[in-house]
């Protein structure tokens, strides 16, 4: 090396800033990020700027550029925190779970920003805790503390309104205290929060409050704030508003009186707001939006608070609406407690006129679809290449047997013999089902048991897609194309991905259906514009080369370790024909699908999407609708069979999936009325022993459970389920009975 060259380095090396400034000035840049571009509030980014200044004092001590951050790195500070270091006690996991996040937030921006190659942190995954319920007051506990702030001082007339409002708002601390006097409607009896991220949201006011607050802000508040200019409604007793140590001393003083002090939070408030609701009847999605959840996962920790309450709250329901019909679900305590304890038993059989009047009244109907479960070849899969395909059969057989009792229980094994799987003692009513078209994927399957048939094969490119479709992909997104092949999705990502990653052109590929298939890193595209991409291809893709699906694949990781997010997307051709959705519109019954069910029929005959894009995550929203919603129809897919473990032939994953969701079956006949018809079923099949990765041309399992069933066994097309649930929910209608008359398909019911 030359002299000069010598010198340069050792001069850059000397005024190279240490890491510790290093880092401070990544981290100004980031929180300037956090607050500008996702609107975080002043609470979160000061706890994220502490959480980085404590993992620069590491990066110091061990002098550590922050750029150059191994994992083994990350390991070590986290391993520092959670043993404890110089005397500080050792970090619980929830803080260890809020570090480690901030930490993967901060070098993906840096990633994003290309200031890092790659993200250190992504194998860094957070301990997990154990889940905590949160803590919640009785309705006699919350009597008790509100009734503490007594008389009628300015402070006392300040403190009932703010727990007043508090619990019949379910605010947040943060939102109570910046809570403003613009943002108060008491004469609509709303007001204005301002939750996580800037979001806002409107909430009502109970009457309570209401008077509460009304008395304060005309008797006390103008004798707080003097003359001063202070916005806020909720002051202290120097006039300036208050903080959020002051409202927790407010709430920690009034506990006390109340005997309350060891479970009293402020968020505690919150907590029993959010149960109170719950359990006096409020569906999740309205408390979801009145809590300013982002996410209703975040919620539904409300639903395992009381499980007895909930199954009294479901009994009165059905109570209720079986009073207005003229007769009682359940006859006697007995039956009332068997049904409340999670017995498969508690759907009680009614009497034929019993039975007839809850048609009638038009209550509720839940067809799941478990993806890809056939159970047998269709007579034409030859045609398909698909001739002695069975998908759960050749899966019973594989394993040494399957094990779901509650699907047994209804009958899965005296459809066919099936290794395991004993035929039912006592069976909801059973049978096979086949195809009413051409077409073995999911939009032909659910087309089907809606009672629109697949006028034809769709066209499928087992050569790759011609240069005119691939022109249209490039002029919709403004990319080049990778792959372009029939391809599984993995195998497709794995390939392709460094390639994508570099050039930002787009993986495209097909499959043995008729699908066209777009996959993207959310880094290089981010899944809003995939969605968009895709959307343009779906609009500008000629009628020759219509797919059935154009289908967007958001993926996430690093180089090497690329995984799949749950962004995927469906868009699919409506269907050609009116559908029994339509029919059920029609009578005025309110449709809801969970999972891409909604995508698959282009949003036509469908009132409310769930996404459900995973399996826990249907089977929560459909459990969540079973439990909270008063009448309607309901259709699920839980799409993991397929997606997960048919196509890459994972026998064990594939059970797995399968006892996972009769785990929730269990506990769905266990809160069904007699107002209910459960309906389970599949689409097609995907053989995990066919030498091939694709769909499979099958029957497909029927099991419908409702009162009077009787065992019966009944074999069909696939739109017999549609039938039947028109003629469950609206069989008393003659116009929808008209219309269903014109659609293929004859009712079980």
């Amino acid at each position: 090396m030359a002299r000069g060259e010598a010198n340069v380095e050792a001069m850059t090396a000397t005024v190279a800033p240490p890491p510790q400034r290093h880092l401070t000035e990544l981290t100004l840049e980031f929180l300037a990020m956090l607050e500008l571009e996702r609107g975080l509030s002043r609470n979160t980014l000061d706890a994220y700027r502490s959480d980085l200044q404590q993992y620069g004092a590491f990066l110091g001590r061990a002098g550590i550029d922050p750029l150059e951050v191994k994992p083994v790195d990350l390991l070590e500070f986290i391993s520092e925190l959670a043993t404890g270091r110089d005397g500080k006690a050792p970090a619980g996991a929830a803080t260890l779970q809020r570090k480690i996040a901030c930490l993967r937030s901060f070098y993906r921006h840096l990633r994003r920003e290309q200031i890092i190659e790659h993200d250190p942190t992504s194998e860094l995954r957070p301990p997990k805790s154990p889940e905590r319920l949160p803590k919640v007051l009785s309705r006699d506990e919350v009597n008790r503390l509100l009734a503490q702030p007594t008389g009628t001082s300015p402070a006392a007339l300040r403190d009932r309104a703010l727990l007043e409002t508090m619990y019949a708002c379910g605010l947040r601390a943060s939102e109570a205290v910046s809570l403003e006097l613009s943002d108060l409607d008491l004469e609509a009896g709303v007001l204005r929060a301002r939750g996580k991220g800037s979001k806002e949201r409107l909430v009502p006011i109970g009457s309570k409050a209401i008077e509460a607050l009304q008395a304060y802000l005309d008797r006390a508040r103008p004798r707080l704030v003097g003359l001063h200019e202070e916005p806020r409604v909720f002051v202290n007793l120097r006039g300036a508003g208050l903080t959020r140590q002051g409202l927790y001393k407010i709430v920690q003083s009034h506990a006390r009186g109340a005997g309350l002090e060891r479970r009293m939070s402020p968020h505690t408030l919150r907590h029993t707001f959010a149960t109170h609701l719950l359990a006096g009847g409020c569906d999740l999605r309205s408390l979801q939006e009145m809590l300013g959840h982002a996410d209703i996962g975040t919620t539904q920790i409300y639903t395992h608070l009381s499980a007895d309450r909930l199954c009294e709250l479901r009994r009165d329901i059905l109570a209720r609406a079986d009073r207005a019909r003229g007769f009682r679900y359940l006859r006697n305590p007995e039956e009332h407690a068997s049904w409340c304890s999670g017995s498969t038993s508690g759907m009680a059989r009614t009497s034929d006129s019993d039975q007839a009047r809850a048609r009638r009244a038009g209550h509720r109907a839940f067809v799941v679809v478990l993806d890809a479960c056939g159970v047998g070849a269709l007579a034409d899969a030859a045609d398909y290449g698909d001739e002695g395909t069975n998908t759960l059969g050749h899966l019973a057989q594989r394993l040494g047997g399957l094990r779901v009792p509650a699907l047994a229980s209804l009958g899965l094994g005296s459809i066919i013999g099936l290794e395991g799987v004993a035929p039912a003692d006592d069976p909801a009513l059973h049978g096979r089902l086949h195809a009413i078209g051409a077409g073995k994927d999911s939009t032909a399957g659910h087309w089907g048991l809606m009672g629109v048939a697949m006028p034809a094969r769709m066209p499928t490119y087992p050569g790759g897609f011609p240069d005119q479709v691939v022109d249209l992909v490039r002029a919709a997104s403004g990319r080049g194309v990778l792959c372009n092949r029939p391809s599984n999705g993995l195998e497709a990502v794995e390939k392709f991905g460094s390639e994508h990653v570099r050039s930002g052109d787009l993986i495209v590929y097909t499959s043995q259906d008729s699908v066209l298939q777009i996959a993207a890193h959310i880094d290089v595209v981010a899944t809003a514009e995939l969605y968009q991409i895709c959307a343009r291809v779906r609009a500008t893709l000629p009628p020759e080369h219509a797919v059935g699906r154009v289908i967007a694949r958001p993926f996430t990781g690093p180089d090497g370790a690329f995984v799949r997010t749950d962004g995927r997307r469906d868009f699919a051709l409506p269907p050609p024909t009116r559908s029994y959705l339509e029919v059920l519109q029609a009578a005025g019954v309110e449709v809801h699908s969970v999972g891409k069910v909604g995508q698959l029929f282009a949003g036509v005959g469908i009132d409310v999407q769930h996404p459900g894009a995973t399996n826990a995550a249907a089977l929560d929203e459909t459990t969540e609708l079973i439990a909270a919603l008063p009448s309607g129809f309901v259709f699920t897919n839980l799409i993991e069979t397929d997606q997960v473990y048919g196509h890459r032939h994972d026998f064990e994953g594939f059970a797995g999936a399968l006892e996972r969701i009769d785990r929730y079956v269990e506990r769905w006949l266990s809160v069904l009325g007699s107002g209910d018809l459960l309906v389970l079923t599949a689409d097609h099949g995907c053989d995990l022993a066919s030498p091939r990765t694709d769909h499979t041309r099958e029957y497909v399992p029927l099991l419908a459970a409702f009162p009077g069933d009787r065992g019966r066994r009944h074999d069909g097309p696939l739109a017999d389920v549609g039938a039947s649930v028109v003629r469950w929910l609206a069989g008393d209608d003659e116009a929808a009975d008209a219309d269903a008359g014109e659609l293929p398909g004859r009712p079980f019911i």
